[in-house]
């Protein structure tokens, strides 16, 4: 809300203005803003976000062929956006300007996007040198951290910098908490870089201060750390957990309960890890596919033709599934009709999800995969449709549009309207909905073994590189295991 008021007032501001008129406004034409008219860096930064939005939108390439790089899942940034934050910073003396959190934000922001990383750094430190209490303190530390974290690329570097830096004049209070958080964003941060080593470096520092009696396990904050030092550990462990999986989804699933024992004294189910469960039987009224066809070398091509189908039994026993939810993340409902621009007005995860799939399909042929989806009663922000002719819309949408090579089991929600004038529609849950209220079922990925038993679920509305790494590497170490048996 704070962020909304702020804006607003820089547009009123500039709305009453004739000098500021247009550029601050975020939209075209406004391409070449006149700074000299800019009083303030945060009225210089509106001008700079808004190009950074506008190349997110001309460049972007969430599409059918989302590439599986991380490092290309980065939407290039505007070179005009780059200039304009040099300009934006030339009449500031970082010497003299203190910066409280909110401000710290605004020219972190700017000096990270022309890459003078160590200014940033020099401020920060200064503004934990000016604080007058340990709230101020910790302000200045978690936005420091945050923006070098979020930056594009991480700054890895620069956390490592400021973990040192930070510990001259650290409080007391929280010390344990903000120092596994340190090491945790430095894990992560690592991780992203491909900097594997650095990664089992902070595991392993993190495992010496529980081992060592060090972290008060019955701190909350020192709780929620250690909860993240266990996914990060996950990922840095990951191929060692591969070695039981290609013994058995219950073999994955003590070492994912030995691996939680050496973070925590609570029990394993306060995970609510759900690899080993068996997955119900999947449900839906209304039934489609897209068969991809095998050309005459026997290679799997890929194709959009949806045809209706009947009820089938998913998921196929004996065989690995694959479930992806694509609820409200991706059904086209207030979203824009399939145009050409639909990679721009619909949800990023209907690309991203979509390519994965596809990869999957062509890598491991014989999976099965069944995408959920359910009706709300209108399509594409348009007027309301029955149920039925949803399903049409839906599945050539899904299947066809996004070329999914799934069955999709679309089931019909139920509803009721609020009394009075506003008769609005409130959705109930449906069945495949009710069946995994563990796993948030909106937009995501299930795997499942030849027994029906899930062994990995990633629930997101943004799937990364290294997420689809280690699905396929879980698909890879499950069909190994089916091909020696």
């Amino acid at each position: 809300m704070k962020i909304i008021t702020f804006c607003f007032l820089i547009f009123l501001s500039c709305a009453l203005s004739s000098v500021c008129e247009g550029q601050t406004k975020f939209q075209a034409p406004d391409t070449i803003p006149n700074y000299a008219s800019y009083k303030y860096v945060n009225e210089c930064l509106v001008a700079v976000r808004r190009l950074y939005s506008q190349a997110d939108l001309k460049d972007s390439i969430w599409k059918d062929t989302a590439s599986p790089e991380n490092r290309l899942d980065q939407r290039p940034i505007s070179p005009e956006a780059i200039k304009h934050g040099r300009t934006c910073l030339q009449s500031l003396n970082l010497d003299t300007v203190r910066a409280a959190k909110r401000e710290l934000e605004i020219l972190g922001l700017i000096l990270l996007l022309v890459d003078r990383d160590e200014d940033f750094l020099k401020l920060s430190k200064r503004m934990l040198d000016l604080a007058a209490n340990e709230r101020e303190w910790s302000d200045i530390y978690n936005t420091t951290s945050q923006l070098l974290s979020s930056a594009r690329p991480t700054r890895l570097t620069g956390l490592k910098q400021w973990m040192e830096v930070s510990r001259l004049n650290e409080p007391a209070a929280s010390i344990q908490a903000r120092r596994l958080g340190m090491k945790v964003q430095i894990g992560l941060a690592a991780l992203d870089l491909g900097e594997i080593e650095t990664a089992k470096q902070m595991v392993g520092d993190i495992f010496k201060e529980i081992q060592g009696n060090v972290v008060d396990l019955k701190s909350s904050e020192n709780r929620y750390y250690l909860n993240e030092g266990y996914a990060l550990a996950y990922e840095v462990m990951f191929d060692e957990g591969m070695d039981s999986l290609k013994v058995s989804t219950e073999a994955y699933k003590q070492y994912l309960r030995n691996l939680w024992d050496r973070f925590s004294d609570a029990p394993f189910e306060e995970t609510q890890e759900v690899t080993g469960l068996i997955s119900p039987v999947l449900v839906g009224k209304y039934w489609y596919k897209n068969d991809w066809p095998v050309d005459s070398n026997g290679q799997i091509q890929p194709g959009s033709v949806v045809t209706k189908s009947n009820p089938e039994v998913r998921p196929v026993p004996g065989k690995i599934n694959v479930l992806v939810f694509l609820g409200g993340g991706c059904h086209p409902y207030g979203q824009g009709l399939p145009t050409q621009y639909a990679r721009y007005s619909s949800s990023a995860s209907c690309w991203r999800i979509s390519a994965i799939v596809k990869r999957l399909k062509k890598e491991f042929p014989n999976l099965q995969v069944t995408v959920l989806t359910k009706t709300f009663g209108t399509f594409g922000g348009g007027k309301p449709v029955d149920p039925e002719e949803e399903a049409v819309l839906l599945s050539n949408y899904i299947l066809g549009f996004f070329s999914m090579p799934a069955v999709q089991a679309i089931s019909e929600t139920e509803f009721f309207r609020l009394p009075g004038l506003d008769r609005r529609r409130v959705d109930l849950d449906v069945q495949y909905e009710e069946d995994f209220q563990n796993i948030r079922t909106s937009t995501g990925i299930i795997l499942i073994d030849e027994k029906g038993k899930i062994f990995h679920s990633f629930i997101h509305n943004s799937l990364k590189s290294r997420e689809e790494l280690m699905i396929r590497k879980k698909l890879s170490a499950v069909f190994s295991r089916l091909a020696q048996n």
